[in-house]
């Protein structure tokens, strides 16, 4: 960070353990910070996992009080500092040693905690994230299947090659990500884009109707309505 004279970066590490239901948890989590062009919409890609920011450039923007409602004050520090280029992205790699650990129980509920939060807490921006990923993500796949019975088509030739590309981007996130998995990107593409589709769904459910608990207590109620202090009287 003091040598790209930055003062806040966010480290992508390797994940390593987990078992094998933890491909299908967080891959896609990846796909929307790394695959996409966050920055040209002052949207950085920001991981909670690993960050650092400098204390005066922490507190200049409000602090932690400042954020306390949200559940990803990370992405907010981040989102301000890039439009000075005072923020920087990077993965761990073999010089940048940097592992985590986490079992499938505990990324299923981080993915919960952070899903809806991301969406801004807006019902309609999940079904246009859920259209968008069932049409786009999965409709390919639907496309390809059709060679079997239509035989060669121009759309199942497309759907075939959109396929492909789909889960070469797949492979080598997790490649990056998850690498004592990434064999399994070759084969449960269509299965981590449902996973995703269904946790958005439960993540809206969980904050709209239920509880979501993170370190021992529920953050539904600070992060969906904030509360105002009543004058003293």
């Amino acid at each position: 960070m003091l040598t790209k004279n930055k003062l806040m970066m966010s480290v992508m590490p390797i994940r390593i353990g987990g078992g094998m239901q933890t491909s299908l948890i967080q891959p896609l989590r990846y796909w929307w910070e790394l695959a996409l062009p966050r920055k040209t919409f002052n949207r950085p890609p920001v991981l909670s996992t690993c960050w650092i920011i400098e204390r005066k450039a922490l507190k200049k923007l409000g602090g932690f009080e400042g954020v306390r409602h949200n559940i990803l004050p990370e992405r907010y520090f981040a989102r301000e500092l890039v439009k000075t280029d005072k923020y920087s992205f990077i993965r761990a790699d073999e010089h940048l040693d940097i592992k985590t650990v986490k079992s499938a129980e505990e990324q299923l509920n981080t993915a919960i905690r952070v899903k809806y939060p991301s969406l801004r807490k807006r019902p309609e921006n999940v079904l246009l994230l859920i259209v968008i990923e069932a049409t786009v993500l999965f409709a390919p796949l639907v496309f390809t299947l059709s060679l079997a019975t239509n035989g060669l088509t121009l759309t199942g030739i497309l759907g075939g090659l959109s396929l492909f590309s789909f889960v070469a981007v797949h492979y080598l996130i997790m490649s990056a990500s998850h690498p004592f998995h990434s064999t399994l990107a070759l084969f449960n593409y269509p299965f981590a884009v449902a996973t995703e589709i269904i946790l958005t769904i439960y993540s809206l459910y969980k904050y709209e109707f239920g509880t979501v608990n993170w370190k021992g207590r529920n953050v539904c109620i600070p992060t969906m309505h904030v509360i105002k202090k009543l004058p003293k009287i």
